[in-house]
């Protein structure tokens, strides 16, 4: 998964793909920045991609399949496990964006299909964030999402084979 990462980060590879996982580069037609990531769908159809913006930070996106009604709830949370390490919160609220924004912060953004949320800063002098260094060193990362329409569902993602 480190190799996966790092390569995820590299602005000059092209398309290609390890265990699953999808390395491609675009280049953003407005700015003409180019943005690397390292994707993977599984067998729902749900995907779930890392890749870092300009300003270093790095960034996942967890998406729900486009051939299912399901939506995210709004004002709920987006749960994900590597493995057996502690899990992590994402909260999805709109009061919490807007308050995190007036204090010049940018950690999430969600629509009813997909939530990006920060998992690094970027700052090699603090050294690598706790989500960060897990999905480097996992083989699976499991989200709990709840639905729109009430209860939750789970989904896995493969975070093993990128060494191959």
């Amino acid at each position: 998964m480190k190799r996966l990462l790092w390569l995820a980060f590299a602005c000059t590879l092209s398309t290609s793909s390890i265990a699953g996982w999808t390395l491609e580069s675009r280049t953003d037609s407005m700015t003409d920045e180019v943005n690397t990531s390292a994707s993977v769908v599984n067998q729902r159809g749900h995907s779930l991609a890392i890749y870092r913006k300009s300003n270093g930070s790095v960034w996942m996106n967890f998406r729900l399949a486009t051939n299912t009604f399901e939506q995210l709830a709004a004002e709920q949370t987006l749960e994900f496990r590597v493995d057996k390490f502690k899990s992590h919160t994402i909260p999805m609220s709109a009061a919490l964006e807007m308050q995190f924004s007036r204090l010049g912060l940018h950690l999430y953004s969600w629509e009813p299909k997909w939530v990006n949320f920060l998992i690094w800063n970027g700052k090699e002098q603090e050294g690598r964030g706790e989500m960060l260094n897990q999905l480097m060193q996992g083989s699976k990362v499991v989200f709990r999402y709840y639905l729109f329409t009430g209860g939750y569902k789970e989904t896995t993602f493969p975070l093993n084979g990128a060494d191959s």
